[in-house]
């Protein structure tokens, strides 16, 4: 991602019928910054999505101000 210019990347997990989850929302996630291939996303107070393994979920992403190049999941 890109948020030069004081942008900002706030990611939310929202269950299949598109309600957020509520450890996972937006009121939850630590806002990102930066200009990387490698901009990790944090939520208080906790990060582990491992407990939604093998569940249909979706990603809500709200940008002010910057560009999303790609995301992934990893361990």
């Amino acid at each position: 991602m890109n948020t030069s210019g004081g942008g900002s990347v706030v990611a939310e997990l929202l269950d299949q019928d598109g309600q957020p989850i509520a450890e996972f929302s937006r009121h939850e996630t630590v806002p990102v910054n930066g200009n990387s291939v490698r901009m990790p996303v944090h939520w208080k107070p906790r990060s582990d999505v491992r407990q939604l393994a093998g569940k249909l979920i979706k990603i809500r992403f709200r940008m002010q101000k910057c560009k999303l190049y790609a995301f992934q999941f990893v361990d």
